[in-house]
């Protein structure tokens, strides 16, 4: 799993596209011990936690996961620093 962006500070004068939605500030830095949150219903469970890298790398995060064996197959929303996707956890492949 991995993901872009995560930095504290908002320079907005910075590179075209990048923009982020907060104060503006004259630095950013990399945004440090990211939790990656699986919520499934009222269950959730931090799957990793990392340091993003520096603006050359636009501040990229990532994670090697293995999912929890109580997870289950279906809807879930994985989480990390305020930013929110919905995924669908699969089931095991026939024959395994």
């Amino acid at each position: 799993m991995s993901g872009r962006w995560f930095h504290e500070g908002c320079d907005d004068t910075g590179a075209a596209g990048a923009g982020c939605a907060g104060p503006t500030t004259t630095s950013q830095s990399p945004m440090e011990d990211v939790d990656l949150v699986l919520t499934q219903g009222e269950a959730s469970w931090t799957l990793g936690t990392a340091d993003a890298a520096g603006r050359a790398e636009q501040y990229a995060v990532g994670w090697q996961v293995r999912l929890p064996e109580d997870v289950a197959p279906g809807p879930a929303v994985l989480s990390a620093a305020g930013a929110e996707v919905p995924v669908l956890v699969g089931g095991s492949a026939p024959g395994a």
